[in-house]
């Protein structure tokens, strides 16, 4: 019997790996989980476990934060959703690590390599160190999965992206779109760059997208862009004046 600790921030994906792992392993028991640095810290402190699953980011950081507090060397299974910085440095550091969505096969045989001791004792300090790193370099892409494919985008074509039934999307000057495992907040990190503003909480828009910008109910803004975008693109009303300034001060 192994008992494990989850680091995980989305109630959904949470629930998720506790069913799977008992499904797959119904001999192990989940003694806790974390949805934050500082929860994740307590956890560890106050329980003994065997393996760790953890994802890459927490509602408050990275759950590198709460490893590197650990006091003895244990398994750990990552998670990470298309983070390039994070593939980098678990692939530098030879860290077995998992894309999410997770596949149930390969959730298996990550469990089965860690019962036949196969999954390296994670260096937590130097993949944070090598992550941090590549962090500042900045991003030149982004990632994009549809079933088993998956589209390089790079940041540079990116016209605008959009909350769309749960689901962020990115559109292309091309006028392609495409669904993104970001958030918003996310999307603006990797984008790290004056050309873009984010306008309200569901929409992020490139300035050299802005076609027409018209005055709009509650102080607020309406943009036409190109590609043309079906929805309505408003500028919140706390927003405006920092987009109207933006607008001015921003060359393209």
């Amino acid at each position: 019997m192994a008992r494990v600790i989850i680091l995980e921030d989305e109630p959904a994906a949470l629930n998720r790996i506790k069913r799977l792992v008992l499904k797959l392993k119904p001999e192990y028991e989940i003694i806790g989980d974390a949805d934050s640095v500082e929860e994740g810290k307590a956890l560890l402190k106050k329980q003994t476990f065997d393996l760790i699953i953890a994802d890459i980011q927490l509602s408050d950081g990275l759950s590198f934060e709460v490893l590197e507090t650990l006091e003895k060397s244990v398994p750990i299974i990552f998670l990470t959703a298309y983070n390039q910085y994070a593939v980098d440095a678990f692939e530098y550091n030879g860290i077995h690590y998992l894309l999410k969505p997770i596949e149930v096969d390969k959730l298996n045989d990550a469990l089965n390599r860690f019962e036949s001791h196969q999954i390296n004792q994670a260096k937590v300090k130097d993949v944070l160190h090598f992550f941090k790193a590549k962090q500042k370099e900045g991003s030149k892409n982004i990632l994009s999965k549809v079933g088993n494919k998956i589209q390089v985008i790079d940041v540079n074509d990116i016209a605008y992206a959009y909350l769309d039934n749960g689901v962020n999307r990115v559109v292309a000057f091309d006028g392609s779109t495409y669904p993104v495992d970001y958030t918003m907040e996310q999307l603006m990190n990797k984008l790290k760059s004056k050309q873009y503003f984010q306008i309200n909480r569901q929409m992020l828009v490139n300035i050299a997208a802005v076609e027409e910008m018209k005055k709009y109910s509650s102080s607020r803004l309406k943009l036409t862009l190109k590609p043309k975008y079906e929805g309505e693109a408003v500028v919140s009303k706390e927003k405006t004046p920092f987009f109207k300034q933006w607008m001015v001060e921003t060359d393209y």
